[in-house]
């Protein structure tokens, strides 16, 4: 059942971890949630420091002030929760994605990708009430206030996105 481990207070955290792209899809077609995809399973999720990486000197540049992003696509944060978890654990990599028309276009370089297609792989898409939150860039929201989640979706390997590229690391 889709509502099963949802609460309808906000300061509860979901007791339940719900699974799959199919939920987050329903969730997506509502229209008044955000997603926020993680490696990590939190009952509440805290702002922290985003960065971005200049392409020409490759150091990293605080984006903005300490909040929490969070996007309205959730194959968005399905790529975050399982690609972007895993590049501690391959040595040298990349990973993005880009709009260029209607949907994200998304890139890997092979070895990132190969990790997050393993078996074993899972990360969390958390589902957050939209209202909480302020349009930043494209479908990117962010919040500056630690926000509970309305549901917590585990997802997997079979949950990615389709058609990933595979980018050599020095490719843009």
């Amino acid at each position: 059942m889709i509502t099963e481990g949802l609460r309808s207070n906000a300061h509860t955290a979901p007791s339940r971890v719900l699974r799959g792209r199919t939920l987050l899809n329903v969730f997506e077609e509502i229209g008044s949630f955000v997603f926020h995809g993680s490696p990590k399973r939190f009952d509440l999720i805290k702002p922290h420091q985003s960065f971005n990486r200049d392409r020409a000197s490759g150091e990293a540049i605080a984006d903005g002030g300490p909040s929490i992003s969070a996007t309205s696509e959730a194959d968005v944060a399905i790529f975050c929760a399982l690609v972007s978890a895993k590049r501690r654990d391959v040595g040298p990599c990349r990973a993005g994605f880009n709009r260029s028309g209607r949907d994200p276009q998304f890139r890997a370089t092979r070895n990132l990708l190969d990790a997050a297609r393993r078996a074993d792989a899972v990360g969390f898409v958390y589902v957050l009430r939209r209202c909480w939150f302020v349009p930043h860039v494209g479908c990117e929201f962010r919040a500056i206030q630690p926000v509970w989640p309305h549901a917590v979706v585990s997802v997997h390997s079979c949950d990615l996105p389709p058609d990933i590229q595979i980018i050599e690391m020095d490719e843009p």
